[in-house]
C-alpha cells in the first residue's frame, strides 16, 4: 500500500552550507550572469535582498531556457539575462532580455491561452508583465498588474476555477529608500533588519480573460498587511479540486490560505505551518512543494 504525504520546504537563511552535491558548470556551459545589488555605500536594505531566476521553454522549441533577474540596473552589467538553451548543456546569451527596475522575482505563466509561457517580473516599485510572442521575444503589457511597493515572489494559478490563470504576487515591507531609518550596532552603521519596518498587503489580481487583470486582493480576503512575504506557492493541499496558496514570511507567521470558492482564509496556524517546531516564527525566504510517497505497509 503506498501512503502519500505532501511536504511544504520552506527556504530559510542558515549559517551552515551543505556538503557539495554537484559540479559547477557554469562557466563553461556559456552562463555569465553576475547579480548587482547596487550597493554603493549607503546601506540601503534593499541592498541586502538576492534576486530570483526562472526556467522555462522561453522559445517553444522543447528544451528548458533559463532567466535571471538582477537587482539594481543603473549598475554596470546589471541587467536581467536570458539565456537560450542550444541544447548539450550550452547556453547562448539573448540580447534585450526583459526587465526594470530593481529585480526582485519572477513568475511564467500562459496568461493570454495562446500556448507560449508569458513571464512577469517583480521588484521594488517596478512589476512588469511580458507577452511571448512565441518565439521567445517577450512585449511589456500595461495589463493592469503593475502593482508597486517593494514585491516578491509571485505565482500564476486559477484561484477561480474560471480556466485562465490568475496572479499573486507577495509584496516584503512598507519600504521607501528614501526615507529609511539609519541603523547602527555598537556605533557602527549597518543594515536594518525587518523589524525596523511595517509589513505589506499582498496582491491578488483576476484574470478578466481580455488581456487585463482586476486588482481583487480585499475581496479574495489575501490584503493581510501583518506579513512579510518573500516567497508564495500554489497547491492543492487539501485534495478538494481548488488551487491554495502558502506564503513564506520573513521574522511574521507563515499564511496558508485555503481556497474556499475564489475567497482565501489564512489557516496556517490551524494547520501547523505558521510557525517553526518550537512555535517560533522564521526568516521563510521561498518555498517549495512535493510529495512523498512512503511504501511498504504497517501503521499509520
Amino acid at each position: 500500500m503506498m501512503k502519500e504525504a505532501v511536504f511544504l520546504f520552506i527556504f530559510l537563511y542558515a549559517g551552515s552550507v551543505a556538503a557539495e552535491q554537484f559540479v559547477e558548470v557554469a562557466e563553461a556551459s556559456g552562463i555569465s550572469f553576475v547579480h548587482r545589488t547596487g550597493a554603493r555605500g549607503n546601506w540601503h536594505y534593499l541592498e541586502t535582498m538576492g534576486s530570483g531566476c526562472a526556467v522555462f521553454d522561453a522559445d517553444g522549441d522543447g528544451d528548458l531556457d533559463l532567466y535571471f533577474v538582477n537587482g539594481e540596473h543603473g549598475q554596470a552589467g546589471g541587467e536581467n539575462a536570458l539565456y537560450r538553451n542550444d541544447g548539450e548543456f550550452r547556453f547562448s546569451a539573448v540580447p534585450g532580455a526583459p526587465g526594470v527596475g530593481y529585480g526582485m522575482g519572477c513568475t511564467v505563466g500562459d496568461y493570454d491561452n495562446d500556448g507560449d509561457l508569458d513571464l512577469y517580473t517583480t521588484g521594488y516599485d517596478a512589476n512588469v508583465l511580458y507577452q511571448n510572442d512565441g518565439r521567445g521575444g517577450f512585449a511589456k503589457k500595461k495589463a493592469g498588474v503593475g502593482g508597486g511597493g517593494w514585491s516578491a515572489g509571485a505565482t500564476f494559478f486559477d484561484a477561480d476555477g474560471d480556466g485562465d490563470l490568475d496572479l499573486y504576487v507577495v509584496r516584503y515591507l512598507t519600504y521607501d529608500v528614501k526615507t529609511e531609518p539609519n541603523c547602527e550596532r555598537v556605533g557602527i552603521r549597518t543594515y536594518c533588519d525587518p523589524g525596523y519596518f511595517e509589513g505589506a498587503p499582498d496582491l491578488l489580481y483576476r484574470n478578466e480573460g481580455d488581456g487585463l487583470f482586476t486588482d481583487v486582493s480585499f475581496e479574495a480576503g489575501v490584503a493581510d498587511s501583518s506579513g512579510k512575504g518573500l516567497g508564495v506557492v500554489s497547491l492543492d493541499y487539501d485534495g478538494d479540486g481548488d488551487t491554495d496558496l502558502y506564503v513564506a514570511n520573513d521574522t511574521t507567521p507563515n499564511f496558508l490560505y485555503r481556497n474556499v470558492g475564489g475567497r482565501f482564509e489564512n489557516v496556517g496556524i490551524e494547520a501547523g505551518v505558521a510557525f517553526n517546531a518550537q512555535g517560533r516564527t522564521q526568516a521563510g525566504m521561498g518555498v517549495d512543494v512535493g510529495k512523498n510517497n512512503m511504501g511498504g505497509g504497517g501503521g499509520g
